[in-house]
């Protein structure tokens, strides 16, 4: 039989190998798994330092309403009587007349030509006719002169008139717009011609309060009178 104090010192012998070993067994595991996270650690990120650059400037794309015109019309040697307004064949011309009228509804514009202001490219000079009074053959024409800011749709009345006959802005020769004065039952056919008329007169654009009488260049009456000429042979009527 065993004597009962020698047990707890048996098992102490027994106990400590096995502490030993655990003890150890942990040991190598932990190192083991902190060499494994070493190793496997990843590489830091650099920082890459990208250059800076500005961005384009923004471009506002919205323009202003302009009614389909194009911003200028060319500009005009003010020291000439010139012609380089507005044709009334033009496509451009078909536009004006289709946005006046709203804005003068009882009015028939009469412009042969739509000459251009010499200060500003975007206004041009129109000539109207309205209401028709009197008794025949002494009815007289309400006419009107505007100006038309082609861009703002600005239409002003800058002169005014009741007379027996019709106005027809035709071109500008500096501040002076040239008028041709026409009857008002005037019919000058096919191959009429504008130069080939001797009855104009001008508004100055300064002072538009009345018209006053032009004289046309000789150049400008030939080069009328060869049109009409050549316009009668080609469709047979000088004959």
């Amino acid at each position: 039989m065993e004597n009962p104090q020698i047990l707890p010192e048996k098992k102490k012998s027994i106990l400590l190998p096995v502490l030993l070993t655990v003890l150890i067994t942990t040991i190598l595991v932990g190192g083991g798994i902190y060499g494994w996270l070493v190793m496997t650690k990843p590489a830091p990120i650099e920082k890459v330092e990208l250059p800076i650059t500005e961005m384009p400037p923004v471009i506002n794309t919205e323009t202003q309403n302009t009614e389909n015109f194009p911003n200028t019309i060319p500009q005009k040697n003010s020291e000439t009587v010139n012609q380089d307004g507005v044709g009334s064949g033009s496509p451009l011309w078909s536009l004006i007349k289709t946005n006046l009228k709203d804005k003068i509804p009882n009015e028939t514009i009469q412009s042969f030509g739509a000459p251009q202001d010499p200060n500003n490219n975007d206004i041009i000079y129109i000539s109207t006719s309205g209401d028709i009074v009197g008794e025949w053959p002494d009815v007289k024409s309400t006419n009107k002169i505007y100006s038309y800011n082609i861009i703002t749709g600005k239409l002003t009345k800058i002169y005014e008139e009741q007379e027996s006959r019709t106005l027809h802005t035709v071109a500008i020769e500096g501040s002076k717009v040239i008028i041709l004065y026409d009857p008002i039952d005037n019919s000058p056919g096919p191959c009429g011609s504008i130069w080939a008329g001797d009855n104009f007169g001008y508004m100055d654009i300064n002072n538009p309060s009345q018209l006053q009488p032009f004289t046309v260049p000789d150049y400008l009456i030939q080069q009328g009178k060869d049109e009409q000429v050549k316009c009668e042979a080609e469709m047979g009527l000088d004959k």
